[in-house]
């Protein structure tokens, strides 16, 4: 929740950083896989030294925990996940941020699906007044519980 307490739906981002070397990114992925974790979004940069990867987890708790116990250097922060009601929306994302100036740092598309729809996460300067705007614009915000199916 903001101090104006708007509390808008968001999931959690991580960025973790891998050394280059083959087989980094498969341990990772194997043991969040192991506490019945899975990957929602998957964004990996690749560079001499190291690897960037961006993922958002289907239990960002969890995941953390898993993480810290692993001693993986990570950050973690929101990004709002944005259900695409057509497969143009995402150039109506960008109008909305643009019209309202809202500065738009990255943007990946998920794994899952909500409701038949492509789902895309978003990394904005300024969380609450995106989820704002884009709810203003008819768009659907997405939290946790939506991107991943529910254990039976």
């Amino acid at each position: 929740m903001t101090k104006r307490g708007y509390e808008e739906p968001a999931v959690s981002q991580f960025c973790i950083f891998l050394p280059t070397s083959m087989g980094r990114l498969r341990e990772l992925i194997d043991l969040i896989g192991r506490r019945n974790v899975h990957l929602v979004a998957l964004n990996l940069l690749d560079s001499v030294d190291a690897e960037s990867v961006r993922i958002i987890f289907s239990d960002a708790a969890t995941a953390h925990d898993i993480l810290k116990e692993a001693d993986y250097a990570f950050t973690q922060t929101d990004v709002l996940a944005v259900e695409l009601p057509s497969p143009d929306a995402l150039a109506d994302i960008v109008a909305a941020l643009l019209t309202a100036e809202v500065r738009m740092h990255m943007a990946y598309p998920l794994f899952s699906t909500s409701r038949g729809n492509s789902i895309v996460a978003v990394h904005v300067e300024d969380l609450p007044l995106a989820a704002r705007v884009l709810r203003d614009n008819g768009f659907r915000l997405l939290d946790e519980g939506d991107l991943w199916p529910a254990a039976a």
